[in-house]
């Protein structure tokens, strides 16, 4: 089944990837392929779609860990691009930003404390960050620690 998956990711990848090319804009399979690629590549489970809060979890002895999983396309178009809406209110403990180049292939992934994350939101002075619960991809790094690299990053 993990074979079909990785199969159905590559070919909607090659088809965002076309799509972009005709229309310049990016298809909205980001988050998905961002939340199976980071979740592959540091051994974590996903959880059932939709779930409300998180995305995949880690059993740590007997301790699980829950990840919020935000993904974005490197742009130097985009100054301070930003995340999707980050809900503190729902039950998660740690978020992955996950970095990928226009051929939807992962950068970097960086990890933040919930706490971290909320400190950030609730800093004044952004409109998107106290209202829309946005953060600018630098400040979500800002607050984490780079876990894994293919060092053609950031």
């Amino acid at each position: 089944m993990k074979n079909r998956i990785n199969e159905i990711l590559n070919e909607v990848k090659r088809l965002a990837k076309e799509y972009k090319l005709i229309t310049g804009r990016v298809m909205g399979v980001t988050g998905e392929i961002a939340e199976n690629e980071t979740s592959k590549i540091l051994g974590l489970e996903l959880v059932q779609v939709r779930n409300p809060g998180y995305d995949s979890i880690k059993k740590d002895n007997e301790k699980i860990i829950k990840y919020e999983i935000k993904g974005r396309i490197k742009s130097n178009k985009y100054r301070s691009q930003r995340t999707s809406k980050i809900n503190i209110n729902e039950e998660w403990d740690k978020l992955l930003l996950t970095i990928m180049n226009d051929d939807y292939e992962v950068l970097d992934i960086y990890e933040a404390d919930k706490k971290e994350i909320v400190k950030a939101l609730q800093k004044t002075g952004s409109k998107a960050r106290s209202e829309k619960f946005t953060l600018s991809l630098g400040e979500v790094i800002r607050v984490s620690q780079k876990v894994w690299s293919n060092n053609k990053g950031l």
